[in-house]
């Protein structure tokens, strides 16, 4: 009300005056209050960034989030140059094409290749084991062979003793039953 007028308070109620006394002291009270907050706000936040410092959290935190933004920059430099590559010369990107047209040519050249190498290997393997039966089935005749000749047969062994060093030869008869027929 009086802000311009001065020291004039002519024609001004008291009442007035004290309600607009108690209005200010309010507001003041206000101010107060809120500069208190403030300020306690204040020294929380400064109690949290002495605790973070000393942790260090939010600087490493910083400093890799600058480590991944320089990587990033770098794949982006590196793609652009490449985008530029292929924008500008229109024979790379036919070259482009025609080694994407080529790809299944290879593929069905290496697949090829490699039913003919899986097909060898199981002739050879195959082979191999039809001999090994074969082996296998002429064992049982040889034995029958040697018992129904009733002789003995000396086996031959040699043994090798780390500890001992020289091989020793040891010489050991078998005498296999006789059976009658």
């Amino acid at each position: 009300m009086g802000e311009g007028s001065g020291d004039n308070f002519e024609g001004v109620s008291t009442d007035r005056l004290k309600l607009e006394l108690l209005e200010e002291i309010h507001m003041k009270d206000i101010v107060q209050l809120s500069m208190l907050e403030i300020k306690h706000r204040l020294t929380e936040l400064e109690a949290k960034l002495r605790a973070d410092n000393e942790g260090g959290e939010w600087k490493t935190r910083y400093e890799t989030q600058l480590e991944l933004n320089s990587q990033l920059e770098k794949q982006i430099v590196s793609l652009e140059e490449k985008m530029e590559k292929f924008r500008g010369n229109p024979s790379d990107r036919l070259s482009s094409i025609r080694v994407y047209e080529q790809m299944p040519v290879a593929y069905h050249k290496t697949n090829n290749e490699r039913r003919a190498y899986l097909a060898e290997m199981s002739q050879v393997t195959g082979s191999h084991q039809v001999s090994k039966r074969q082996q296998v089935d002429q064992l049982p005749s040889m034995k029958e062979n040697l018992m129904k000749m009733g002789k003995s047969y000396s086996v031959n062994q040699k043994t090798v003793s780390a500890k001992k060093g020289p091989v020793k030869k040891i010489t050991r008869r078998s005498y296999l039953p006789k059976l009658s027929p």
